[in-house]
């Protein structure tokens, strides 16, 4: 689970029951630099937003990493 919260709150309201949700940048995903979502909507086309967080370098290794316990395990610490 990613903490992420639309940049333009009324993005929100464009999200449809049955569309695939994509994030695009998230080997670029540092703190402050927003993520980009692309939602394929089930009756054709795509939109995409940015996307919001507070994650911390440490909190984005964890999440690259899949938990911290893997990052501490694989001794990334």
């Amino acid at each position: 689970m990613n903490a992420l919260t639309f940049a333009d709150p009324a993005d929100y309201e464009k999200v449809c029951e049955g569309d695939q949700i994509s994030l695009l940048n998230l080997r670029d995903f540092a703190p402050g630099r927003p993520v980009t979502m692309r939602l394929m909507h089930r009756h054709g086309g795509a939109t995409e937003f940015l996307l919001k967080h507070s994650y911390s370098l440490e909190h984005i290794e964890w999440f690259k990493a899949g938990s911290a316990l893997n990052f501490i395990r694989d001794g990334r610490r």
